[in-house]
């Protein structure tokens, strides 16, 4: 009888979490994360630089952001970056130069994006490279997949919007951008669930509760 009972126990949870599906809309407490993918990369700290000014070859082509959001170009000085596209800086530069070179040509090439991070259910949480256009199902994929104990179908990602960090819910479909946090919950974090809403296990040497929620 007891191996009856292991068998269809998991259908019995497999029930109860699909009547709190229809009941609590997963991370339901979070405003929604954009469904657009970013419009342009905007440069911040960290952003590694390539700078080359056309018939200045002595001038340094190599340069990471540093945590203020500059760069430091000879011929054009301290330069504040963040927030700049790097057609923008482009344009920034060359009209600093402007003032000891005639007509000076630059080009910024994006070396290096900054990361995104993926923790929680996932099999292999970290940072990875940002990769443009990419999707929370992209990022699941970099991660490794999904763990068994992770709830499939919506994340939260901690995003940084107007300097300070933002908590969003967001679907497999859904844009990543350069520095969001994708958390993947456990089914029961997602659903907002507690162990009184799960069943209860009264056969003896099974555990009592049907998740642990440690």
């Amino acid at each position: 009888m007891s191996s009856l009972i292991r068998v269809l126990f998991p259908m019995l949870v497999a029930v109860t979490v699909s009547v709190a599906c229809a009941t609590k809309e997963p991370l339901s407490w979070l405003p929604p994360a954009s469904t657009t993918p970013l419009e342009a990369y905007l440069l911040d700290s960290g952003d590694q630089l390539r700078v080359v000014v056309y018939g200045q070859d002595d001038i340094p082509t190599d340069y990471v952001v540093d945590d203020q959001g500059f760069i430091s170009v000879p011929l054009a000085g301290p330069v504040n970056v963040r927030g700049m596209t790097p057609t923008q800086l482009e344009q920034a530069i060359a009209e600093r130069m402007e003032r000891v070179l005639v007509n000076p040509s630059v080009s910024v090439q994006l070396m290096a994006l900054r990361p995104f991070y993926i923790v929680g259910e996932v099999r292999v949480p970290g940072e990875y490279p940002y990769v443009k256009n990419m999707t929370v199902k992209r990022a699941v994929a970099i991660g490794g997949g999904f763990t068994l104990n992770a709830y499939p179908d919506t994340v939260q990602i901690t995003r940084q919007i107007g300097g300070r960090s933002v908590e969003l819910r967001a679907g497999m479909d859904d844009f990543v951008y350069p520095e969001d946090v994708i958390t993947i919950y456990e089914i029961t974090g997602a659903l907002g669930l507690t162990p009184e809403d799960l069943p209860v296990r009264n056969f003896g040497d099974l555990p009592e509760r049907s998740f642990d929620l440690r």
